[in-house]
């Protein structure tokens, strides 16, 4: 593969895991969207760690946790609990866990702080480190 077609490939399943509806990114696995994209799923994880210097699965579990802070943050789940569950996580310590993992904080102290500060947020490590130079 070209470099081209290998960087416009990635942006393209970067772009189906983003636009995915909260029901399929929950069933998506490396295998699902090897097949979708027509790729071997080994191929796929090199490519994609290769462009993006981003595991394939860590970029999936970013995504989700994204959209549980969305969910968290709009009340769609009244307890942490339910959020899990409705994640697709059963274990909830474990979902903390990789909610902390992502924004440095867990899910209750989150959710917390931006109650208490409407006009500011807590920027995540990932965050700061992807701002880049704004003034």
């Amino acid at each position: 593969m070209k470099k081209c077609n290998v960087n416009g490939l990635v942006e393209e399943i970067a772009l189906y895991i983003m636009t995915a509806s909260h029901e399929r990114l929950q069933q998506m696995t490396r295998y699902s969207i090897a097949e979708c994209f027509n790729i071997n799923e080994c191929r796929l994880s090199t490519v994609f760690r290769e462009v993006t210097n981003t595991k394939l699965s860590e970029y999936m579990e970013r995504e989700k946790m994204f959209r549980a802070r969305v969910m968290l943050l709009n009340e769609q789940f009244p307890t942490i609990e339910e959020l899990s569950t409705g994640m697709g996580i059963a274990k909830v310590n474990h979902f903390r866990k990789k909610f902390r993992r992502t924004f440095s904080v867990p899910p209750g102290k989150y959710k917390k702080h931006v109650r208490t500060h409407p006009t500011g947020r807590i920027l995540t490590n990932w965050e700061t480190d992807n701002r880049g130079n704004q003034p």
